[in-house]
């Protein structure tokens, strides 16, 4: 194995076989959710923005209330930040909901209430 340290591979088997892995770093769960504006009308693009911290970050699902979501994969991350536009087809008043999922620690969800009116 020439160019390989035996050391480490054998540290990696030993890590990858153990069933009980604790997460550390990144601190407790936690997710914001933020629109601008925080107000719209019917087919004004409206920037959502999520950003969430946690231990190992799975994915984002931003639910908008009308029927339509989105994911964003977080890939492991301790930290995280996306933005999605978003328009809303008909006046009213959304319920937007971020879910974010830590491998770790669980979901944890954030919320903010978009009036959408007729222009």
């Amino acid at each position: 194995m020439r160019g390989v340290n035996p050391f480490v591979v054998g540290v990696l088997v030993v890590l990858a076989g153990c069933s009980d892995i604790t997460y550390e770093g990144g601190g407790p769960l936690r997710v914001e959710l933020t629109s601008v504006p925080t107000s719209a009308t019917v087919d004004q693009t409206v920037e959502f923005t999520v950003a969430a911290w946690g231990s190992v970050l799975s994915r984002a699902i931003i639910a908008y209330g009308d029927g339509v979501a989105d994911t964003v994969a977080a890939s492991g991350a301790q930290s995280m930040s996306a933005r999605r536009d978003h328009v809303f087809l008909a006046p009213g008043s959304y319920t937007v909901v971020a879910t974010v999922e830590d491998v770790a620690q669980g979901t944890m969800t954030a919320e903010i209430t978009i009036p959408v009116v007729t222009p």
